[in-house]
């Protein structure tokens, strides 16, 4: 029986894997208290956080996990701006993430606007410390939060125009 990473590797290489590869981008906390019996809140964004998230993955037998590869600055325990300038704030209730508040609203904002500096490499420390934590039992996928997505840095309406 293949490990997950390998899994995920056999069928992105469109070679045959020995079932098909299961993962979940996003697991809600409410979700991960469910499985793991443990409390999993943003405002608790560190190493513990991480350790129950990987766990929740692992009690599911999911194939892969996502890890951001970014950095939050929390302005309180739901809410955080991130290094592109998006605030996003966390609702308890309904496990739903908002975008807020945006770093570029005009045409002026835009031509300013520089982004956070690749190479930076604190920006890899949740996807170094999940592929510590998962060795080869899954594969480690990182998600670019928001700045991946011109819409998560300007109101929708805005990157519509």
């Amino acid at each position: 029986m293949m490990k997950g990473r390998d899994r995920c590797i056999a069928a992105l290489s469109l070679e045959e894997p020995d079932i098909l590869p299961i993962g979940e981008g996003w697991i809600n906390p409410p979700i991960i208290k469910k499985v793991t019996g443990l409390e999993s809140t943003w405002g608790s964004h560190n190493k513990r956080l991480w350790d129950t998230y990987i766990l929740c993955y692992k009690k599911l037998g999911l194939d892969y996990i996502v890890a951001n590869a970014g950095n939050r600055q929390f302005i309180n325990k739901n809410t955080w701006k991130n290094e592109w300038g998006t605030t996003s704030r966390y609702n308890p209730t309904t496990g739903a993430i908002a975008h807020i508040d945006f770093p570029i609203k005009t045409i002026k904002d835009l031509e300013d606007y520089e982004p956070p500096d690749p190479f930076d490499p604190s920006l890899l420390n949740q996807v170094e410390y999940f592929i510590k934590k998962v060795g080869d039992e899954m594969l480690v996928v990182a998600q670019i939060p928001d700045g991946g997505f011109p819409y998560f840095l300007m109101p929708f309406p805005a990157f519509l125009k």
